[in-house]
């Protein structure tokens, strides 16, 4: 993000991160809620978070990785989802202010 800024996918739309981010975590605690830790939630989390990414037309193959982790997580719980928006939001909120510190702008 900081290094490829003028290539990086978000730094053009930069609230997308944390709702794609935020909403894959979701996605993949429902589906080990709902179905169990396995093959079967681990696909389902993977479509939907893939069809969510087609949707809003962002490209942020991290966002994968985090609709994954409730497989491996030993409770998958609210907290995971509020976790990463909040972590998402402040690694945005840090490059917002990095963008005007060096007085560059993507937009």
């Amino acid at each position: 993000m900081f290094q490829h800024t003028k290539t990086c996918p978000w730094a053009r739309s930069l609230w997308k991160l944390p709702l794609t981010c935020t909403t894959t975590a979701l996605i993949g605690m429902v589906c080990v809620n709902l179905v169990g830790a396995g093959v079967m939630s681990t696909m389902l989390s993977l479509v939907l978070a893939i069809v969510m990414l087609k949707n809003i037309n962002l490209h942020v193959p991290p966002a994968l990785a985090v609709a994954l982790i409730p497989q491996i997580m030993e409770s998958s719980e609210w907290s995971y989802p509020v976790a990463v928006g909040v972590g998402t939001s402040l690694l945005v909120v840090y490059f917002a202010g990095w963008q005007r510190f060096a007085g560059v702008n993507f937009r």
